[in-house]
């Protein structure tokens, strides 16, 4: 750093950041850094203290908030991911309520027409257990593995 010499400010961690020289700083999210120098290419030295023995390095400035900013940033953050989960949560409420029009729809052409089209009632069957099995896995946190059911039908029938 070629910038002033600054009093010891304590800032926090934004991202982590992993050296890629050995004179860098090692960061990770909520480090405390106390900054000693602001240099003007953007690279600053710091200490952390906070972890063990007292560490030192380069590392690039942008990483580091003042404690008010990063207070201010980790309630943005915090109000993002709750926006996300109301997205995903009307997405789920808008596809379930397109399905329940669709259900509704063939149910009123089944009575208009003497035979439904063929495999129909199994369409909606397996949209329903599609249905079924996302919901209850996102209430556990995980993925959804989809397969085709379809392929192992030729092989039970055969049997």
């Amino acid at each position: 750093p070629t910038g002033p010499m600054m009093e010891d400010i304590p800032y926090l961690a934004s991202y982590d950041y992993v050296p890629a020289e050995p004179d860098e700083l090692a960061l990770r999210y909520g480090d405390e850094v106390h900054v000693q120098q602001r240099g003007d290419d953007g690279w600053w030295f710091g200490v952390i203290v906070s972890d063990g023995p007292p560490r030192c390095g380069l590392f690039p400035g942008s990483y580091v908030l003042t404690r008010n900013d990063f207070s201010a940033q980790a309630v943005l953050r915090k109000q993002a991911e709750a926006d996300a989960a109301a997205v995903r949560l009307q997405a789920r409420l808008r596809g379930r309520d397109a399905r329940a029009k669709a259900k509704a729809a063939a149910a009123a052409r089944r009575e208009d027409v003497v035979d439904a089209p063929p495999g129909a009632d199994e369409t909606l069957g397996l949209i329903e257990g599609l249905e079924k099995r996302a919901v209850a896995a996102e209430a556990s946190g995980g993925g959804v593995a989809i397969s085709d059911s379809r392929r192992g039908r030729g092989d039970a029938a055969a049997a």
